[in-house]
């Protein structure tokens, strides 16, 4: 009875590991069609060593840290700003412009400071980045810049893209170059 439990897991874990490294393979063939459909690396990338990615509008998107629950916008990326947006507890983008929420803060230093939470505006063309402490204030802001109240949960979003990279805010000829890419990998 011993050797029949031990034969038992020794098969169970053969099998599992033959799946593990399917998956490995797969993931591996989809990078190299990527790579050779010549598509940006920014728009297919969901992840690193220790991190998650989801783009928003290159070069800005969004970074999950391992073991971190908060997603973090690269908004260092804007000429003056020094900081990124985190945490971003909703987001959206349109016409060129990336809005949501930032939830409160805690950094820790020395001294626990506690960044409160606020709305800001994106505007990418122009370069700038827009504050607002009342929700209010935000509300009339994506009226004048006519941005619709709808806002994206991250996890959510990043989930949706692990599954089909082809966001609905990407440029024309990026979908374009992913969905192809998808096709072949149907195909295979």
């Amino acid at each position: 009875m011993k050797y029949f439990k031990v034969i038992i897991i020794g098969l169970l874990t053969t099998l599992f590991s033959c799946n593990k490294i399917k998956k490995i393979k797969n993931n591996l063939d989809t990078v190299d069609l990527y790579k050779k459909s010549n598509i940006d690396r920014f728009y297919w990338e969901d992840s690193g060593y220790d991190y998650e990615v989801l783009p928003v509008l290159k070069p800005f998107k969004l970074i999950n840290l391992q073991g971190n629950s908060e997603w973090i916008l690269n908004s260092s990326e804007m000429p003056d700003e020094i900081n990124d947006i985190s945490p971003v507890a909703s987001i959206n983008l349109y016409n060129n412009k990336i809005y949501g929420f930032q939830d409160n803060q805690y950094q820790l230093n020395s001294n626990e400071v506690r960044i409160p939470a606020r709305w800001f505006i994106i505007d990418t063309q122009a370069k700038k980045i827009s504050y607002f402490e009342k929700e209010t204030e935000f509300k009339a802001a994506l009226k004048r810049h006519n941005l619709p109240e709808k806002f994206l949960n991250p996890d959510e979003v990043y989930e949706e893209f692990k599954q089909d990279p082809v966001l609905e805010w990407f440029p024309q000829n990026i979908k374009k170059q992913l969905n192809e890419v998808k096709s072949s990998l149907k195909n295979k």
